[in-house]
């Protein structure tokens, strides 16, 4: 029996990811067969990730010249809490990330070109996709997870340069080793008083 049907919460699905970016699980219920290729030599700090709260759920690494017309930004979607999601938000005060955190069930949102072809935008994220993704779970984890999972904030961290292949993962590593001190010093909330409350994405 697969280990994903006894998962009975987003942090059980959060470590059997990890387990199968490290090649330690072979099947997802996402994915068929291993990680890709681009995505090993992100494998380990995805795999903190996951155990740091945070159901990763695509990804891509920074690669390629903008001038080209062919080009990649690093970027990373995940599942999480209200709580962590808010505090990885103030990423996008401290950093030169953007970050987008939508609450559950929300299905709308900006669409960020992260890869180019041939000078045509060819991929997108940043959207919030709802309960539409979670389908994939559906018959593979337990009702109970997949509660959970529906209602978890979606979070969209995108590295805005085209073609820069670390930043979004010192980012992250700093971030999950406490050294963000600046990150720290922000508040996600906006200014008291603003007129926006609550009625914005990060």
């Amino acid at each position: 029996m697969t280990p994903w049907i006894s998962a009975a919460s987003l942090s059980d699905c959060a470590e059997l990811t990890a387990q199968w970016l490290e090649g330690s699980l072979a099947d997802h219920p996402w994915y068929d067969g291993p990680p890709d290729s681009e995505t090993v030599p992100l494998a380990p700090v995805l795999a903190r990730r996951n155990r740091a709260g945070i159901l990763t759920t695509c990804s891509q690494p920074g690669d390629g010249d903008v001038s080209s017309g062919s080009a990649q930004r690093a970027f990373l979607t995940a599942y999480t809490t209200e709580a962590i999601a808010l505090r990885v938000a103030t990423l996008a005060l401290s950093t030169s990330l953007i970050v987008l955190a939508y609450p559950p069930a929300v299905e709308w949102g900006c669409h960020v070109p992260v890869t180019t072809e041939d000078f045509h935008p060819f991929t997108w994220c940043g959207r919030a996709v709802g309960v539409v993704e979670l389908g994939s779970y559906e018959g593979s984890v337990s009702r109970r997870a997949l509660e959970e999972l529906r209602n978890a904030w979606e979070l969209t961290t995108i590295d805005p340069e085209w073609g820069r292949r670390d930043y979004l993962w010192s980012v992250l590593e700093e971030w999950l080793d406490g050294r963000a001190i600046d990150a720290a010093r922000y508040s996600p909330g906006p200014f008291p008083g603003h007129h926006l409350d609550t009625d914005f994405v990060y």
